[in-house]
C-alpha cells in the first residue's frame, strides 16, 4: 500500500518561517563595515542616552538608530515598546530607563529579576544585552545576546527613543 505524503508539512513550514523572520536581523547592514559612513547614522539626538538613556562609553562606533530599530525586532518578538500595550511573553519596555527591574505592574517576573536591585540604565542594558544569562543568572529571558558593541549601542539608542514616554 502506497501512502501519499502531503507536500507541505507544519514542521518544514516552521523550519523555513522562523529563520526567515530572524533573517531580518541577521541581514541588516552592519555599522562595522568598511562602507559605513557618518551619513548613514541618525541625527545628533540619537547619539546620547543614560538612566534617561546615556550610551556606554566604550561605544566608540557611530550610533545608527535605524539599525537599532531593525535589531529591536528581536526584542519585539517578546516585548511591546509602546505605552498602554499589554505585556507579551516579556514585560512592556515602555518607560524602562530609570525604572527598577522587575517592577512593571501586572507582570510575573523571575525571583532573580525581582531581587536583582538593577535600575535600567544604558550601561546596565549594554551588559544585559551582551549576555543576559551571565548578567543575571536565573532570569527567564531566552535570548543569547548581541556580541557586537556597536549593535548594542545602536539598539540602546533606539530603545531609549522608542520607550521613553513623551513629557
Amino acid at each position: 500500500m502506497v501512502v501519499a505524503t502531503p507536500a507541505f508539512r507544519l514542521g518544514s513550514f516552521v523550519l523555513v518561517l522562523i529563520p526567515a523572520l530572524f533573517g531580518l536581523v541577521a541581514c541588516a547592514p552592519s555599522t562595522d563595515s568598511a562602507n559605513f559612513s557618518a551619513e548613514t547614522a541618525s541625527g545628533d539626538a540619537s547619539r546620547t542616552a543614560n538612566s534617561a538613556g546615556e550610551l556606554p562609553a566604550e561605544a566608540a562606533n557611530p550610533i545608527d538608530t535605524r539599525r537599532g530599530e531593525i535589531l529591536s525586532f528581536a526584542c519585539q518578538a517578546c516585548h511591546s515598546l509602546n505605552a498602554g500595550v499589554p505585556h507579551q511573553i516579556g514585560p512592556n519596555l515602555n518607560g524602562m530607563f530609570g525604572r527598577a527591574a522587575g517592577t512593571a505592574a501586572d507582570f510575573e517576573y523571575s525571583d532573580a529579576m525581582l531581587n536583582s536591585g538593577i535600575v535600567w540604565s544604558a550601561e546596565n542594558l549594554d551588559v544585559w544585552l551582551q549576555a543576559p544569562d551571565s548578567f543575571l543568572p536565573g532570569n527567564n529571558m531566552a535570548f543569547a545576546g548581541y556580541a557586537n558593541p556597536a549593535d548594542r549601542a545602536s539598539l540602546i539608542a533606539y530603545l531609549s527613543k522608542a520607550t521613553t514616554p513623551p513629557q
